[in-house]
């Protein structure tokens, strides 16, 4: 028994040592919580908090790049805005760990640098057009599990959250 066990630890050490968290042709589900929102309410205040709830997909279309769309609701105040839109997400963490002879941890971390444009509906401010950017990061605790923070976003200044991969 304590062999199989050894024997298959070192199996699962060997498969997860080739992997890497974001690879082309992955798509990742992200759904998180927001802290501090920016500008949904006029007066001399312009930023708070509320409760942002966001989601977003990303699809590889190389193993540093991803495109995907994003959306999310800000409560606040009893009303509700409703943020959508698209995101193309740059995987420099993978670039660093493919090019450097140390191992940096590529097949569990990921980090990345995302941009977005989309727009925003509420019934507390005029419709608007937002766009800006994004740092982003992975913790894969789980092959296909990861706990995900951002700073910065359409949405809120930071959000916490977890994503799954769907496909691989």
């Amino acid at each position: 028994m304590k062999k199989i066990l050894i024997i298959s630890l070192l199996f699962f050490s060997a498969w997860q040592a080739d992997a890497q968290s974001h690879r082309a042709g992955n798509l990742f589900a992200t759904v998180g919580v927001g802290a501090g929102n920016y500008g949904y309410h006029l007066g001399p205040s312009r930023s708070g908090f509320g409760l942002p709830l966001t989601f977003n997909f990303d699809y590889g279309i190389h193993d540093y790049v991803s495109l995907g769309a994003y959306g999310g609701f800000l409560f606040r105040d009893n009303s509700v805005a409703t943020g959508f839109g698209g995101r193309g997400s740059f995987h420099f963490w993978q670039l660093i760990n493919d090019k450097v002879a140390g191992d940096l941890k590529g097949d569990i971390f990921d980090i990345y640098v995302s941009v977005y444009s989309g727009g925003e509906v509420s019934s507390f401010y005029t419709n608007r057009f937002r766009a800006g950017g994004i740092l982003g990061g992975r913790w894969f605790f789980n092959p296909n599990i990861a706990l995900t923070a951002e700073f910065g976003g359409p949405m809120a200044y930071f959000m916490a959250g977890v994503s799954f991969k769907l496909l691989d």
